[in-house]
């Protein structure tokens, strides 16, 4: 946190290992960008084994926070509440790309698959995230006990190629009753053992309402389909098979 407050910094690497970090608010608003990075060669683990049922970080909690880039971590082990691994809210300019969730999934006690999720974007009228990007994330789930992505509200929203196997749901999206979802870029993700039911449809992977945006090569095997409702929509791109 020192280190991402830190004006003069630009670039913090972290060494090969597995980290055992608590939750983590960020809610640092930086004018010059800073990234977060494995050192050259380094595979960096994050570990939820000791997290309870919590999130890793959540960006723009009880503060703004801006001009983050993350990549190339690997989330292991969380065993989540209603919570994302990664949450975002009031918050610009995070990039968080090359991630991969394994060995998770939420606790059924205190959550349902669809309430568990890789990353969680919330918003309200008035406060939401702009220019989020999570791209080339592998969101590795078993027997569909977490979800890969799932947003409510925010401008600007950006992931692109995402592989999801054995999910809830691989994209819940919406921009009705919390804050609008506007530009919302999904495009090159492939699908697998992905669904769940919504809207009283029986299989959905990729559910999507009330949203401006565009939804392209999105491709899904024994997984559900994609649903489209409400006005405003998301254009459809082409080169769907869902």
């Amino acid at each position: 946190m020192t280190l991402l407050a830190d004006e003069s910094v630009d670039v913090i690497e972290m060494a090969a290992g597995t980290y055992h970090l608590p939750y983590m608010i960020i809610k640092i608003d930086r004018t010059r960008p800073i990234v977060v990075r494995p050192a050259a060669g380094a595979t960096v683990t994050l570990s939820g084994s000791t997290i309870g049922p919590d999130p890793q970080f959540g960006f723009g909690f009880d503060g703004i926070a801006g001009n983050i880039t993350m990549h190339d971590l690997i989330f292991d082990g969380y065993i989540l509440g209603q919570q994302g691994i990664i949450q975002a809210f009031n918050c610009h300019d995070i990039t968080l790309n090359d991630m991969v969730v394994r060995n998770s999934r939420c606790n059924p006690a205190i959550s349902p698959p669809d309430s568990s999720i890789a990353i969680y974007i919330t918003s309200t009228k008035t406060v939401f995230v702009t220019n989020f990007t999570a791209n080339r994330w592998t969101v590795e789930a078993t027997d569909r006990q977490m979800s890969a992505l799932q947003v409510y509200g925010g401008n600007n929203v950006t992931a692109i190629g995402w592989v999801v196997s054995n999910a809830c749901f691989a994209v819940y999206a919406s921009g009705s009753g919390r804050g609008p979802l506007t530009n919302f870029i999904l495009d090159g993700w492939k699908i697998s053992n992905t669904g769940s039911p919504t809207w009283g449809l029986a299989n959905i992977s990729v559910a999507a309402e009330y949203s401006t945006g565009k939804v392209s090569n999105m491709h899904a095997t024994a997984s559900g389909g994609l649903a489209i409702v409400g006005t405003p929509q998301l254009i459809d791109g082409g080169s769907n098979s869902l």
